[in-house]
């Protein structure tokens, strides 16, 4: 596995910043604005992908640092089940969530490429990351 000098090196956590932005900018406004609750969730679930690959990364171990990239890798889910939500409510065209959701399943498949690489290095702790 690709070795990380920071938590900041790491692609899905990259991804999941902008997935991040991406969503603020998408639930700035129209219906979002007066619902507190799913503009929060959706938010915080968004915030919490990269802050769980951060932290994660940050326990220095392979095994720890798998069970935070596949939480985060279950939060995509979370996210994309407000977007669902957002559609049927009317906070946001079809057309606007095809594209935050395809931001979503890329973020997916780049944290899923992450998992791929810590499997492979096994149950060892402090591999060098």
């Amino acid at each position: 596995m690709r070795e990380f000098d920071g938590f900041k090196d790491i692609p899905a956590w990259q991804e999941a910043v902008g997935l991040t932005t991406l969503v603020y900018e998408h639930t700035a406004d129209g219906g979002w604005a007066v619902d507190d609750l799913l503009r929060n969730e959706i938010r915080l679930n968004t915030m919490n992908i990269a802050i769980t690959i951060a932290k994660g990364f940050g326990m220095n171990d392979v095994l720890e640092f798998r069970k935070a990239a596949t939480k985060a890798r279950s939060l995509t889910f979370a996210v994309e089940t407000h977007l669902c939500i957002a559609v049927d409510l009317e906070y946001m065209t079809q057309e606007d969530c095809d594209k935050v959701t395809k931001a979503v399943e890329s973020t997916r498949g780049v944290i899923d490429f992450l998992l791929d690489g810590l499997k492979r290095t096994g149950g060892r702790r402090n591999p060098g990351l």
